[in-house]
């Protein structure tokens, strides 16, 4: 694989490196000519009652929020589609996730293409931090990347397991010892960040079927 150039867009390199040899219908910066393809966010509604995550002012969450208020209604948007944000703004289906992520799964090869190399997948999971998170507030191991399972957040029965999820209840499972990947993407968002019942559920469904 090339190193990306400093003038070269992330979305670019992600196409041509990953996604394209792959096979993964994944985009990050998406072109005019595929906004047809996706689905409209829907944003949850909320509980009654309930009063939302509401940060101390000032405190480490509430200046990570603040920055970036982006919400439901600008991720509609045809400036939100074309941005090329990585860590926020891909387009995909759970296939396109999966096809993208296999690789790391099983030494670095998936779908004929050898993508990494056997040590490099290893080094994801070398652990990083151990402890409450400084934004989501949650204990959270992390390795590179990706976090491991643990008692708040049950993504896989492997403890090794790597995984991660984004805003509305999206989540990527790489298993590394099973040799496998999960992936979970929506439309209808729930007040979620890190996962939630429905890709937790059929996380859960996943393994069994393994057993």
């Amino acid at each position: 694989m090339c190193a990306e150039s400093p003038d070269e867009p992330s979305g670019h390199f992600f196409r041509e490196e990953i996604a394209r040899p792959l096979g993964s219908d994944f985009h990050i910066g998406m072109p005019a000519s595929e906004f047809g393809r996706v689905a409209e966010m829907i944003p949850d509604e909320p509980a009654e009652g309930a009063g939302g995550f509401a940060p101390e002012p000032g405190s480490i969450p509430a200046r990570v929020f603040a920055s970036a208020p982006a919400g439901t209604d600008a991720v509609n948007t045809p400036e939100w589609r074309r941005a090329e944000i990585p860590a926020a703004g891909g387009h995909g289906n759970a296939r396109a996730v999966v096809r993208a992520q296999t690789p790391l799964a099983n030494d670095g090869s998936a779908f004929g293409v050898e993508l990494l190399s056997p040590a490099s997948c290893r080094l994801t999971l070398e652990e990083q931090t151990d402890g409450p998170d400084a934004v989501l507030t949650l204990p959270i191991r992390f390795g590179l990347g990706y976090a491991f399972p643990n008692q708040f957040m049950p993504m896989s029965p492997n403890e090794d397991a790597m995984f991660w999820g984004g805003a509305g209840g999206s989540t990527i499972v790489v298993d590394q010892k099973a040799r496998v990947c999960l992936s979970y993407v929506m439309n209808q968002m729930k007040a979620a960040i890190v996962g939630d019942r429905r890709g937790g559920g059929l996380g859960k469904a996943f393994y069994e079927s393994l057993a």
